[in-house]
């Protein structure tokens, strides 16, 4: 089944709320308007049938000693007064048989032929001594007409005064008026459904520009930008998937990179470790072809085997080591101490200098732990510093050590890669001073593991060297 696009439903639904809810509003104000309409205009026509009344009532008790045809006639040319004033009410007294007696739209000598009005609703309901009403069609003009009836006393006899206006004269609410609402309402609705489908179509935009995004997100462009030019929400949410977009970028790049640095790491390993075990067996099988017999080669070859295992043994041991830390995470027990005389101690060792301004330089660590960080960080200057290379034990101000040498320096561009491991600058050079390739790497856990860290910033006092700065993120 097809499925219909979100902006045909959004303009679908808005249209039939907004048709039913106008609908709705232009017929209870019709309706409002139009009761409001009958109210006024039968109470317009009570105000004047009580004051046409009063004079009626009046005028009859005046004129009471006067003959009944001369007194009828007397009345219908006041009521045709009346009506002269105001031309638009129809006026007529009716006598309690029904006979219309007086009346200011019909002839006095063709009044006798209108038809009785005793049926009638509201005369039937004055006669009784009550005021009342009725809407219907005259049968006199062919027109809808309101009528009020009200119950006058004259000469002791009962009658009703009926006046009735023309519902096209009156203040009721017409075809017309109610045509202009309704076409007023229906402009009114068509602005409305544009405008609803204009932010309709603006808010969709928005959405089909994430979707565009979304699907070059897909595809590995992480550097697409959506052009958004919508809602707060619909912005907000654009910026959302930009920042999605670069967290995911940068996931990635790091993915990318744990992933260069694991193969590295296993062809590394393996080369590590398959490079002295090549030399133990190949000297080996060479002892057993007979080499065993000449005592001084035998020697030799003893010791180079013994000189493997022991490279062998140390990689291993760094190996676990490693993995040792790995596991500690972060559950490292630690003391505070004073870093002074405990530097001084490892500086002696190593005959090395201690430079530092302060007596006491208290920090929480893990003494063992901070030793192998220290010991591996000058031993690895021994190696590589040179023969006639300074190195110097540094405690700064700034809640700093450093360890520094005068030896060849590493590049720039290598910093970042130092403390992976089996990572080297220079591959045969190091394996010639013994190393495993892995000191840097537990140099770097252990600082970890304590909260610190560490970097290689090269001396600064621009001189050729390495300087390794373990920097103390918690101090006391």
């Amino acid at each position: 089944m097809k499925k219909v696009p979100t902006w045909v439903l959004l303009i679908l639904v808005n249209g039939i709320v907004m048709i039913s809810g106008f609908a709705f509003f232009i017929g209870e104000t019709v309706y409002e308007l139009k009761n409001t309409a009958v109210n006024q205009t039968f109470e317009n026509l009570r105000i004047f049938s009580i004051s046409i009344s009063n004079i009626i009532e009046n005028f009859a008790d005046n004129n009471s000693h006067k003959a009944y045809d001369v007194w009828v006639k007397d009345i219908d040319t006041l009521i045709k007064n009346f009506a002269q004033q105001n031309k638009k009410f129809r006026i007529s007294l009716i006598a309690r048989n029904g006979a219309i007696i007086a009346e200011s739209d019909v002839d006095s000598d063709d009044i006798a032929e209108i038809e009785n009005q005793k049926d009638k609703e509201e005369v039937e309901e004055a006669f009784k001594g009550k005021d009342a009403t009725a809407i219907r069609e005259s049968s006199i003009a062919d027109m809808v007409v309101f009528y009020y009836a009200h119950p006058v006393t004259l000469n002791n006899q009962q009658y009703v005064l009926r006046l009735s206006v023309p519902q096209t004269t009156s203040i009721y609410f017409t075809t017309d008026i109610k045509n202009m609402l309704i076409l007023t309402g229906c402009v009114i609705l068509c602005f409305v459904l544009l405008f609803t489908s204009i932010i309709c179509f603006n808010v969709i935009k928005g959405i089909k520009e994430l979707e565009k995004a979304s699907i070059e997100y897909k595809n590995g462009n992480f550097e697409y930008n959506p052009e958004t030019e919508s809602t707060k929400e619909i912005s907000d949410l654009s910026k959302s998937f930009v920042n999605m977009a670069q967290s995911i970028k940068a996931d990635k790049e790091k993915v990318l990179r744990l992933e260069k640095i694991r193969k590295d790491f296993v062809a590394n390993v393996s080369h590590e470790l398959k490079t002295p075990i090549t030399s133990i067996k190949g000297f080996a099988e060479t002892l057993l072809d007979g080499a065993i017999d000449d005592k001084e080669t035998a020697i030799n070859f003893v010791n180079i085997i013994n000189n493997e295992s022991g490279r062998l043994f140390s990689i291993i041991e760094d190996l676990l080591d490693l993995s040792r830390l790995e596991q500690e995470n972060e559950n490292i027990s630690s003391v505070e101490m004073n870093l002074v005389p405990f530097l001084q101690g490892i500086c002696k060792k190593y005959d090395i200098k201690l430079v530092t301004e302060s007596e006491e330089f208290v920090a929480c660590i893990n003494p063992s732990l901070f030793v192998q960080a220290v010991n591996n960080l000058i031993e690895n200057a021994l190696k590589y510093g040179g023969e006639k290379s300074e190195i110097e034990c540094v405690l700064g101000n700034d809640k700093t050590i450093a360890i520094q040498d005068k030896g060849p320096g590493i590049p720039p561009e290598t910093r970042d890669r130092i403390f992976e491991r089996f990572y080297r600058i220079d591959k045969g050079r190091s394996r010639a001073t013994g190393g495993t390739g892995l000191g840097l790497s537990i140099v770097r856990h252990i600082v970890n593991l304590h909260g610190f860290s560490i970097k290689e910033t090269g001396r600064l006092d621009g001189k050729s060297g390495c300087r390794f700065v373990i920097y103390l993120a918690n101090p006391s």
